[in-house]
């Protein structure tokens, strides 16, 4: 199944295609690798629809004229290839331009369709300088070659590409990882380089595009929450709920026998890191006000998780809820009051939708648990620190001799 790009709406081309392409160019190489790839996709299975651009036999004829011979009878040369595309395609004798066209229209001239016929050639007179009409097989020769195909070329380079489509319920990642450990067991011959594009490239420029996203949204919250709560600790357990709640998705497709989309699935656990961070936010900014109220710092942690307990529920609850329809591929067309279920339209909505019920149920629930536990062993661990601290230094103190100097 080939997944949906999210710039590019259902994809172009097939999920699968390869390029294969030799050292020097060489030909009997790049069809050693075809061969290669041909048996791989064989024994893996899975694959339907393959097409290839190997260059397909063929012979055409090839015209060949005895220059000093047409000479020697007095024959113009372009004069015999007149002659030739009056049999073939046609000689063009002028243009037209039609009233309801804007662009212009050959005039050919051939022969009739029983004399267009390649053993007619020896039938062919040609006119000479001097007036007379010579036979055109006496210097032109007509030899069979292999036929000439478009090579392809990428960055110049002659590359033969293999593209295929894979079975119903397959998947595209699944039968790439495949081809690419049947290459590690089974090393190709030196000289032959196998890449592999299509839904493989798209996936690789997605990742390192979402990758750089989730990286700079990362860096821009821990700078704006450091600034705020001027405590490297805070912004850590605030960023924290990002790995539960990315944990979280994982723990969702797991359970769900989904595929984790590159672009759906990575567009869920970024926009996620927009929303878990605000209930460690609540949690943490109720703490430092609760305890300038309350002296114990158990106390201030457990009142504080009550008191957040609702709000937090409620704005995740309304969330997930609001994400159900999507996730179930429920498509509601309010304008012709129209209700359709598992249109195609919604697959990778219902990806994004799944993963980002799954990371934010998770994070919120730990975010209530782990949380107040990290703030109270927070709390703890600067209390022991000040303490140690003040023993050391009351210790040096009491070490410490005065020695007074008389000035006599």
């Amino acid at each position: 199944r080939k997944e949906k790009s999210l710039w590019s709406g259902n994809g172009s081309g097939k999920p699968i295609e390869i390029e294969i392409s030799a050292k020097g160019d060489n030909q009997k190489l790049i069809n050693k690798g075809y061969k290669y790839i041909e048996n791989a996709m064989k024994e893996i299975g899975g694959f339907i629809n393959t097409e290839n651009t190997l260059p397909l036999p063929g012979i055409q004829w090839e015209m060949r004229i005895n220059k000093a011979q047409a000479a020697k009878f007095g024959v113009n040369i372009s004069s015999i290839g007149s002659i030739v595309q009056m049999m073939t395609r046609g000689a063009t004798i002028s243009t037209y331009m039609p009233t309801d066209s804007d662009e212009e229209l050959d005039i050919l001239v051939r022969f009739p369709e029983k004399f267009r016929a390649l053993e007619m050639i020896d039938n062919l007179y040609v006119v000479s300088t001097s007036g007379n009409s010579v036979p055109i097989s006496s210097f032109v020769e007509i030899i069979p070659t292999p036929k000439v195909n478009m090579v392809q070329r990428i960055d110049a380079k002659r590359v033969l590409r293999v593209s295929s489509d894979v079975e119903e319920g397959s998947f595209a990642a699944e039968k790439i990882a495949a081809l690419k450990n049947y290459l590690t067991t089974h090393p190709v011959e030196d000289g032959i380089n196998i890449n592999f594009k299509g839904e493989d490239e798209d996936s690789k420029e997605a990742s390192s595009f979402i990758g750089m996203a989730f990286i700079s949204a990362v860096f821009f919250m821990g700078f704006v929450l450091l600034l705020q709560f001027n405590s490297f600790y805070s912004t850590f357990m605030i960023l924290f709920s990002i790995i539960l709640s990315t944990i979280g998705v994982m723990i969702g497709l797991t359970i769900m026998q989904e595929p984790f989309s590159i672009v759906m699935t990575g567009l869920a656990i970024v926009s996620l890191a927009g929303v878990v961070v605000n209930n460690n936010i609540i949690l943490i900014d109720a703490f430092d006000e609760m305890k300038e109220k309350v002296s114990d710092p158990f106390q201030a942690v457990l009142r504080t998780g009550l008191q957040r307990l609702r709000p937090v529920y409620l704005t995740t609850g309304t969330t997930i809820l609001g994400l159900v329809p999507m996730a179930l591929k429920l498509n509601i067309d309010f304008i012709h009051a129209n209700i359709t279920i598992g249109a195609p339209s919604m697959d990778m909505w219902s990806a994004f939708s799944k993963s980002f019920m799954f990371g934010l149920g998770f994070a919120t629930i730990l975010t209530l648990i782990v949380t107040p536990c990290m703030i109270l062993a927070g709390v703890r661990m600067r209390a022991g620190f000040k303490n140690w601290w003040a023993k050391k230094f009351h210790s040096k103190n009491e070490n410490s001799k005065v020695i007074e100097v008389d000035e006599n």
